[in-house]
């Protein structure tokens, strides 16, 4: 879905065996094919900002055992992971994490917590592309680089957005809340054509 190369800019500030690094691009030359709001074409300009910051240790000598990793994009677009070194790792690995847009990202206590406030949020034109990227997170093959206990799986979603696009249905004016508990989800809506509670099971759950 990505394709095409653009310029960057980097930054490493040392401090011990602690380092801050930070990345800015404007993104041209690199075009999208993801779905709204990711979809761009190669000439446009994104500015986006990647900084990784850890806590520093109270021994100099030491290696950190906690960063931070926050990703700005177009200044609407916001990611917040969250990595610890845990016993036995060689490296840091992601405990949990947040993504927004137009709104500030708040971690929770494990796992991806999502809020969106959008124009437009088309879950059918997404479903392809997170079915993937969230199978591929939740195999145990890539648990060396996750907590076993979240695998960047959602575990919290909250959405507010104009137009919802789900099943083939449009809803408007829409403002929903869902939190999951294992592969089970529970969730509030409330839009024009529908209001009410839901609950479902993830798929995933009935392959084992």
């Amino acid at each position: 879905a990505l394709g095409g190369q653009t310029n960057y800019k980097a930054r490493i500030d040392l401090r011990g065996l602690a380092s801050t690094l930070t990345i800015e691009s404007d993104l041209r030359g690199l075009h999208s094919n993801l779905p709204h709001p990711f979809r761009k074409a190669a000439d446009e300009a994104w500015p986006l900002k990647v900084t990784a910051t850890p806590e520093l240790p109270k021994d100099p000598a030491a290696r950190t055992t906690r960063d931070q990793i926050r990703v700005v994009l177009r200044d609407k677009i916001r990611l917040v992971l969250e990595r610890e070194r845990v016993a036995g790792a060689e490296k840091l690995v992601v405990r949990r994490a947040a993504l927004a847009m137009n709104a500030e990202p708040v971690l929770q206590g494990d796992g991806l917590a999502v809020s969106l406030d959008s124009d437009l949020v088309d879950v059918d034109a997404w479903v392809p592309f997170l079915g993937d990227l969230w199978q591929q997170a939740g195999d145990r093959n890539l648990g060396k680089d996750y907590l076993p206990s979240n695998a960047l799986q959602p575990q919290s979603v909250s959405m507010r957005t104009a137009r919802l696009t789900v099943a083939g249905k449009e809803l408007h004016d829409v403002v929903l809340g869902a939190t999951r508990i294992g592969e089970f989800w529970n969730a509030n809506i409330d839009s024009r054509e529908v209001q009410g509670f839901f609950s479902w099971r993830s798929a995933r759950s009935e392959e084992h």
